[in-house]
Formats: C-alpha cells, sequence, structure tokens
C-alpha cells in the first residue's frame, strides 16, 4: 500500500478484489460488450496501470468499465485509490466529468498516423489493436496520413535551372518599398507597382 496526496489528504494506493467493488447504479455512462472486450484486451496487453476510485463504501467513481473488464479476465485483484474527501454530489459529478473530459478532447489527425504508422511498422510483442482502434480505423487513419503528406509534396519540377535564388523575395520586397517611396502619389504608385 502506498501513500498519495489527493486535495490535500492522504490516499492510499490498495489492490481489491474486482468482485468487492460495487457499480454505482446511477453511472449514466452505458458500456457495450465490446467496450468491455476492448478494454479487457488493453488491460491483458499493457496491465492494469490506472486505478479504480472508490468512495469509503468500496462503490465505484471511476472505473466501471475497467472494473467489468477485470471480472471478465478474471482477475483477482485490481488497484484501486479511495477518494473519501468528495460529497455525495460531488461523487456523481465527479464520476460524470471522468467520462465526459474525455469526450470534449480531440485526436491530431497528422500525429496520430504517424505514430500508428510508426507502430505498425515496429516490432511489436502485441496486436496494435489493443490500443482501442480496428485494424480498418488504424489503415484508414494511416492512408490518411499519407494523402495529406502526398499533397503536402512539393513537386519535382526537375532538374532544370533555377529561376530565382535565395533572399530573392527579399530584394523584390525592398525594391518595391523603394519605388514606392520614390512616386510622388499613391495614384503612381499603385501604378507602377
Amino acid at each position: 500500500m502506498s501513500k498519495h496526496l489527493i486535495h490535500g489528504r492522504s490516499a492510499s494506493l490498495s489492490q481489491l478484489a474486482p468482485s468487492a467493488l460495487r457499480p454505482d447504479p446511477s453511472n449514466p455512462r452505458a458500456r457495450k460488450p465490446q467496450q468491455v472486450a476492448a478494454i479487457a484486451k488493453s488491460i491483458r496487453t499493457f496491465g492494469f496501470n490506472v486505478p479504480v476510485l472508490v468512495d469509503q463504501d468500496c462503490s465505484i467513481i471511476a472505473g466501471h468499465g475497467r472494473v467489468a473488464a477485470a471480472l471478465k479476465l478474471g482477475l483477482e485483484t485490481v488497484p484501486v485509490i479511495r477518494i473519501e474527501h468528495l460529497s455525495p454530489n460531488q461523487r456523481r459529478a465527479y464520476m460524470i466529468a471522468d467520462n465526459r473530459l474525455t469526450d470534449i478532447s480531440r485526436w491530431d489527425e497528422r500525429l496520430l498516423g504517424e505514430v500508428l504508422r510508426d507502430l505498425t511498422v515496429a516490432d511489436l510483442d502485441f496486436e496494435l489493436d489493443a490500443i482501442g482502434f480496428s485494424v480498418a480505423e488504424i489503415d484508414l487513419k494511416i492512408d490518411a496520413l499519407e494523402e495529406a503528406e502526398a499533397e503536402d509534396a512539393v513537386p519535382d519540377t526537375g532538374s532544370g535551372t533555377a529561376i530565382t535564388a535565395a533572399g530573392d523575395t527579399a530584394r523584390l520586397r525592398l525594391i518595391t518599398d523603394i519605388r514606392c517611396l520614390l512616386l510622388p502619389t499613391a495614384t503612381e504608385r499603385l501604378t507602377h507597382i
């Protein structure tokens, strides 16, 4: 058991049987069997890395899906942090916040595609769909990245001679600025630029 500071108070990380943890019947977050299976696969692949948050009565505040997955996997214990500083209304509100706050984030599609592409060519000791994306979704993300990279690529103009050199743009701006200063009126400036 290790001690941590939560909201200015000491909290203990312990291991409890998932069957000893009580799902909160007022939890509005619904889980599909596919989600529980995906969580179970992630836990089997990476370990149970995010503790379940419970109140003083072992009622689950956060981690309903992880507990369902642990039960599916037949785990004997799961890491648990007991949160006792929240009022009943704060517990209910935090239960929603814990789920909703991840919903309102977004993926950086380019970075996600790059990481997924890197992982597909890496020598992994696990199935990549353990991250929660199906193989088809991973392929689509990588395809979208490669299309974006192709659009961003500078076309090859061949081996011809360059008609500009470094600094040409700055010189053009300087010449334009000088001409504007030397021409007497705005009309003449516009007609000679």
